[in-house]
């Protein structure tokens, strides 16, 4: 059985997290593939050596790429 992907919806000014899209503080929330539950994604970045880097998961950094 596959996964369902989720996506979230977040105010990139509060961070503000919806399933459903909307407005918060006035502009659009920002649509964010959060990938399947144990997905690599949903992990923080580390270093080769393990250290950790930030504690945010991987699709919250890399969020940008998607809108290029």
């Amino acid at each position: 059985m596959q996964e369902q992907v989720r996506i979230v919806y977040m105010c990139e000014e509060c961070l503000y997290c919806s399933s459903e899209p909307g407005n918060h503080h006035g502009r659009p929330m920002t649509r964010c593939d959060a990938g399947c539950p144990g997905d690599e994604c949903t992990k923080p970045l580390e270093t080769a050596e393990g250290r950790l880097l930030t504690r945010a998961p991987r699709w919250w950094i890399f969020r940008e790429r998607k809108r290029i």
